[in-house]
């Protein structure tokens, strides 16, 4: 993930490195000051026994999604502190932000890149669900990689912003273009079948190969689909008659 961020970015390591520590700062400023409040409590609760039981909760519960409660699960049965544990939220608020950072930056230019990850890094909500055992902080970073996979999946441009190779190149003077000038020719009369002076996607850049394209197009399906999976139980585990027997009976 970190080499999808450099590569597809026109920040530098450099730059993602201060924008990594701007946005640790403050999401490990304050740990272990405080302690679980309910929610948390909750769900821990829920993952505190065997995986058979946290299925069971889950099932009844039908509300919170699946994937973190394994996630708790895991980390529980490991024995990790809560505090320990409020570390994977904060590593998964700082990857957003640097996703975020260099998304932007591949697309607005390096100022945009760097105004949007300080924003991000230091934004109280941001910081807030960052350190919450809660499935926020999964659920936003899945959400940021998907759209930075699918990004690269259709070949977004690497251009520098303000350019695009469907359009005149700095090059060529204005009022001319790089096709023939002569009035009696036609579009496309020089070019061979199947060519076109202007390729599908150009305004997006070329389309990956075809392993890489297969690679990411996997990538980015086990990334959204993690996103889905963590409210798959509200939408599967909640049978539509119970819906309709508690709207109809309270």
């Amino acid at each position: 993930m970190a080499r999808l961020i450099v590569t597809a970015t026109s920040l530098s390591r450099r730059q993602l490195a201060a924008l990594g520590a701007l946005a640790l700062l403050p999401r490990v400023l304050n740990l272990g000051s405080f302690s679980l409040w309910l929610d948390e409590v909750i769900e821990t609760e829920q993952a505190g026994g065997s995986l058979g039981r946290l299925l069971a909760e889950l099932r009844h519960d039908a509300v919170h999604p699946p994937l973190e409660g394994l996630l708790t699960w895991t980390l529980l049965h490991l024995g990790l502190s809560e505090t320990a544990r409020r570390l994977v939220p904060v590593a998964l608020g700082i990857a957003t932000v640097l996703l975020l950072a260099g998304w932007v930056g591949r697309h607005f230019g390096e100022r945009a890149g760097l105004a949007v990850g300080a924003v991000a890094a230091l934004s109280p909500v941001g910081v807030h669900y960052s350190q919450e055992l809660r499935p926020y902080a999964l659920a936003l970073f899945l959400m940021v990689a998907a759209l930075v996979l699918l990004d690269r999946l259709l070949g977004g441009s690497d251009e520098t912003p303000g350019t695009s190779s469907g359009f005149a190149s700095a090059d060529e003077s204005p009022g001319t273009s790089s096709a023939s000038s002569r009035p009696d020719d036609t579009p496309g009369a020089d070019e061979s079948p199947g060519t076109s002076s202007q390729s599908p996607g150009t305004r997006l850049g070329p389309l990956l190969g075809g392993r890489a394209a297969w690679r990411l197009g996997l990538l980015f399906a086990a990334v959204l689909g993690c996103f889905y999976t963590l409210y798959l139980s509200a939408l599967v585990l909640v049978p539509l008659g119970w819906l309709l027997l508690e709207a109809a009976f309270g």
